[in-house]
């Protein structure tokens, strides 16, 4: 029996595996391609319900053949149903910021852990239209841009350009946060939301009203409450990126598969200029991030 255990729970990994990569070759083809597809474009997909079929046959198949038809399906759906639950447990930071005055800003980790990142002590009354440029580079409903003085959401894309909302700490110089179009809250530049905790740019953005969750598409009102989840470090799929600095020069990214050229340099970097919010941040570390820009601080 604990052979046939071990080789069930192998088999039913390896069908929720086919449910993971069919639902991402879907997702790609839905919003890249135009239907109907050409069918090298489909075979993706196909051979993962091929596989998927032949993984659930086999389990059926090596069952006790002592139990009948029904108690296979039900075991088969209970062990499915099992492996699903463990595969989707969280695997992200959650980001809570009420829109009340003196509401406290929480993390809440993927074990269930509630973190304290200070007070809000101003809500935003309207959106930011027209964005900075690159804003409309990103997708509605998630961070279009992360720094240490500055968080900014994206609400949608009107005329070509973008709608935000934005979080900034209680002190900062943060020039693309017009007035009334953000929340402040009460903790320094650097730190907490704006340092360890900072949302990665492409983070979903949601607005909680009621109990209910949906995609920001509006400017939240009083007793909403804004959740951001963002990717821990470890699930992302690049951790490094190098960049030669000359003309022509590679743009490679590391991951867990090895390296891939995804760019070349046009125009190398021959200094360094000022930018407001560098004060913040360490010495030889990440500023801010957007579509259009990696912001590195050289000096405080």
């Amino acid at each position: 029996m604990r052979k046939f255990l071990l080789f069930l729970r192998r088999e039913c990994e390896s069908v929720i595996n086919c449910c993971e990569n069919l639902s991402r070759y879907l997702c790609v083809i839905v919003k890249k391609f135009a239907w109907p597809c050409e069918v090298k474009i489909l075979r993706p997909v196909i051979d993962c319900c091929v596989s998927l079929c032949v993984r659930v046959n086999n389990i059926m198949e090596n069952f006790p053949c002592c139990m009948n038809a029904h108690i296979k399906y039900m075991t088969l759906a209970l062990i499915l149903l099992i492996n699903i639950s463990s595969s989707n447990a969280a695997n992200f930071i959650e980001l809570r910021v009420p829109c009340e005055i003196d509401s406290e800003v929480i993390a809440i980790m993927p074990a269930g852990e509630k973190i304290s990142l200070g007070k809000v002590i101003m809500t935003p009354v309207k959106s930011n239209w027209p964005a900075y440029t690159a804003s409309k580079w990103c997708e509605p409903s998630t961070v279009c841009a992360s720094a240490v003085n500055a968080i900014h959401m994206l609400i949608n894309i009107e005329n070509e350009r973008g709608r935000i909302i934005s979080l900034i700490p209680k002190v900062t110089l943060a020039p693309a946060a017009r007035e009334g179009a953000f929340f402040a809250l009460d903790m320094p530049a650097g730190t907490g939301i704006f340092g360890g905790f900072a949302p990665f740019v492409g983070s979903r953005v949601y607005i909680e009203h009621d109990g209910v969750e949906s995609p920001l598409n509006r400017v939240p009102e009083n007793g909403d409450i804004l959740i951001i989840r963002t990717d821990l470090p470890e699930n992302q799929k690049i951790f490094m990126v190098e960049i030669e600095n000359r003309q022509g020069g590679r743009v490679t990214a590391w991951s867990k598969k090895g390296c891939e050229l995804i760019a070349r340099v046009i125009h190398p970097v021959k200094g360094v200029g000022r930018f407001g919010g560098t004060q913040f941040q360490n010495i030889g570390r990440i500023r801010a991030s957007h579509a259009g820009v990696i912001d590195i601080a050289t000096t405080k």
